[in-house]
């Protein structure tokens, strides 16, 4: 044993790679085996479901047979000479859903109680003239069959009274009672015509008893089931079941619905009513008749696999050691490691390793002394950039202050206070660099309130927000720049103007436009100003900000042509800001002057 230990270790990698190739023979026998059971259980199933189709067309063949006997029922029940009488009498009535006068009613009676006897699974009559009014016979009797809630105008608006006029004058059957919606029978309907000229006299409902097409459908044998169903309804109906109870029917019904693989289902179309035939079985039953060979595959591969897992498995597990070292060092660096450590082998692979261990701790090393050197860059620049604030804002502020105490007495100037007061509090705080978008929101609404007193009113303005995006995290002071770009340089004290300021959520990032409809600029100035500041921070301020803390993928673009306005377009990570309480102000506000 010792020997082989020692062997194994000269061993050069070329030699363990041709070693580990009989781990690749393996999985390729059983995907071989695998294939070859498949392959005989296709051809089973296909050689089956030619049986199974010629099965359900001579089914097919019979139960076309059954359905003309029904239809002629229907034709014999037009082509009475009292049922044409008194439904021609009764066209010109006044519509009225009830039941006919007595008089209808006996003569009918008289003349469909012969059809009730002489038609074998024949449960019910319905006969409505143009009118609505109806005579219903069941079981040979005269009877209100229709359920309180049931009208005969409500029955025009069904699916298969649609179907049976279309048809004009032809049979259109159902796979359930129309009358009482139940399950227990089927219904042919069709309208009614005067024989002579015609005309549409009324409409004709027969119902049968489902248990007349049992006789059709061939026997259920221990693997299959055959289902006879109604497509054409607003639902699928069962409308014939070979054996067994109405909940296995269903649960065959179910089976087709779902459209499971674990079972085989094959079908025939009635080409008139729509029905069709199916024939449900599991796979695993069709291809049963495979087993034997399954079983002969499985030993020939069970044999093989532990025939070569024996004499592999010294080499593979001698081999596998290092690499799986190796692997969890680089696993280790993915989670974050700052150091690795663990000892290899003197052969190749080994070698490899401590390479790998010392190339990484010095790579490690040197990364966490960038790192704290960037960060401190970006924190200074970070700082920066937020105290650049011109002050010329405020220089026209308090410009504006003056003259309002000189002409108004100092009525306003509260306002104007107070808005200039909202600005600093925000602008001038020290902390935290992310406000809430409700709190920027407030700061853009005071800024904007100011300005608007300098351009006496002339400026309107438009914030938009769903209630959501109000509690999502903004960098402070985001907006000004913008807002402050759109009264500095597209509209004059003297002229009027728009602004419109948007907020969206696009996936997984929050879209923030700012639209003016002032004076526009070229497109060479649009990337001129990305690049100078105009007043406040800047919008090139706005951009770098955005760089540095989101990354190059997010900043500001900005569209714009003389004379037709500017969009400024702001993209950043949609994060959700934790506040003490949620954000209760309206989502849009009005349009303001």
């Amino acid at each position: 044993m010792k020997r082989v230990r020692a062997a194994l270790r000269l061993k050069t990698i070329r030699s363990r790679i041709v070693s580990m190739e009989l781990i690749i023979i393996i999985p390729a026998l059983i995907l071989l085996g695998v294939l070859l059971y498949q392959q005989m259980g296709n051809l089973l199933i296909k050689t089956n479901s030619e049986t199974y189709d010629r099965i359900l067309e001579s089914t097919g063949r019979i139960l076309d047979n059954n359905l003309e006997y029904y239809r002629d029922i229907s034709r014999n029940i037009l082509s009475d000479d009292t049922l044409q009488e008194i439904l021609e009498s009764h066209k010109a009535d006044e519509p009225e859903d009830g039941i006919m006068d007595i008089v209808s009613l006996i003569k009918l009676k008289n003349a469909m109680t012969q059809y009730m006897s002489g038609f074998s699974g024949l449960r019910s009559i319905h006969i409505f003239d143009n009118a609505g009014k109806r005579f219903s016979m069941e079981n040979g009797s005269m009877t209100d069959s229709f359920p309180k809630d049931t009208s005969f105008p409500d029955m025009r608006k069904s699916l298969w009274y649609q179907q049976a006029v279309a048809n004009q004058g032809y049979e259109t059957f159902v796979g359930y009672n129309v009358i009482t919606s139940k399950e227990d029978a089927f219904s042919c309907a069709r309208i009614l015509k005067n024989l002579k000229t015609q005309e549409t006299i009324g409409f004709l409902i027969l119902t049968f008893d489902k248990n007349t097409f049992k006789n059709v459908l061939p026997s259920n044998d221990d693997q299959g089931k055959y289902l006879l169903i109604d497509t054409e309804s607003e639902k699928n109906h069962i409308v014939a079941y070979s054996d067994g109870t109405d909940a296995e029917a269903q649960e065959s019904l179910d089976i087709v619905n779902e459209q499971s693989e674990e079972y085989y289902t094959c079908s025939w179309e009635d080409s008139e009513t729509g029905w069709k035939l199916l024939y449900i079985i599991r796979r695993k039953d069709i291809v049963k008749e495979a087993s034997g060979i399954k079983t002969i595959i499985n030993n020939g591969l069970l044999t093989t696999i532990i025939i070569l897992a024996v004499a592999t498995f010294i080499v593979c597990s001698r081999l596998t050691k290092p690499l799986y070292e190796l692997r969890q060092n680089i696993i280790k660096v993915g989670e974050g490691a700052r150091s690795l450590d663990g000892e290899f082998g003197d052969d190749e692979i080994g070698k490899i390793g401590q390479e790998f261990n010392r190339m990484v701790n010095e790579k490690l090393a040197l990364s966490e002394k960038i790192t704290q050197v960037e960060l401190k860059n970006k924190q200074a620049e970070l700082e920066l950039l937020q105290s650049n604030i011109n002050p010329h804002f405020l220089y026209n502020t308090l410009d504006s202050l003056y003259w309002m105490a000189i002409i108004h007495e100092a009525d306003d100037i509260a306002e104007l206070t107070k808005a200039m007061s909202d600005i600093f509090k925000i602008a001038l705080s020290k902390g935290d660099k992310f406000i809430p978008v409700s709190q920027e929101l407030d700061f853009v609404k005071s800024y904007l309130h100011i300005q608007n007193i300098r351009f006496n009113g002339k400026i309107k303005y438009y914030i938009q927000t769903d209630e959501e995006l109000r509690n999502y995290r903004i960098i402070k002071l985001l907006l000004q720049p913008f807002v402050e770009n759109a009264f500095y340089h597209a509209f004059s004290e003297t002229t009027s103007g728009l602004i419109h300021i948007f907020f969206r959520k696009k996936e997984d990032d929050l879209v923030i436009e700012v639209v003016d409809n002032g004076s526009g600029m070229k497109l060479d100035d649009a990337q001129k100003n990305r690049k100078e500041s105009f007043t406040g921070i800047g919008i090139h301020n706005v951009d770098d900000r955005i760089h540095l803390i989101y990354g190059q993928e997010y900043g500001v673009s900005i569209q714009s042509n003389l004379g037709s306005g500017t969009r400024i377009t702001i993209t950043i990570p949609a994060i959700p800001y934790q506040l003490p309480e949620t954000d209760t102000k309206n989502t849009a506000d009005a349009p303001k002057e």
